[in-house]
Parts: structure tokens; C-alpha cells; sequence
């Protein structure tokens, strides 16, 4: 039981990751022109969420 609770929370972690970088990039509008150097990496919101989504996914994995 632990296990599949585990397993659906991944799932869904994932999913909002997606669904907010799909967000992010729709709500965005027309990107602005390039600055030198220009890095693709999104807006800052969408760093921060990824990486408290990774260090929580390796925290969770660690603790298997």
C-alpha cells in the first residue's frame, strides 16, 4: 500500500511539472529578444519548482 501511495505521488509530481512548464510556456507570450549571453532555462519560477521537484524525488528515493 505504502508503496503504490508512493508510486501515484511520483505521478503526479511529474504531471505538474509538466502542467506547469506547458503553462509557463503559453502564458508567456513572445519571447524576447536574444541578450548575450542568452541561457534557455525558463523564468525563475519554473527553476525554483524543478528544483525543489528533483531534490524531493531524490530525498524520497533516498529514503527507499
Amino acid at each position: 500500500m505504502k508503496r503504490d501511495l508512493h508510486q501515484i505521488a511520483e505521478k503526479l509530481l511529474l504531471a505538474a511539472i509538466a502542467l506547469g512548464s506547458l503553462c509557463t510556456a503559453s502564458w508567456a507570450g513572445p519571447p524576447p529578444p536574444p541578450s548575450i549571453p542568452s541561457t534557455p532555462v525558463g523564468n525563475a519560477e519554473m527553476s525554483a519548482v524543478t528544483m525543489v521537484a528533483v531534490a524531493a524525488y531524490g530525498f524520497w528515493m533516498m529514503r527507499k
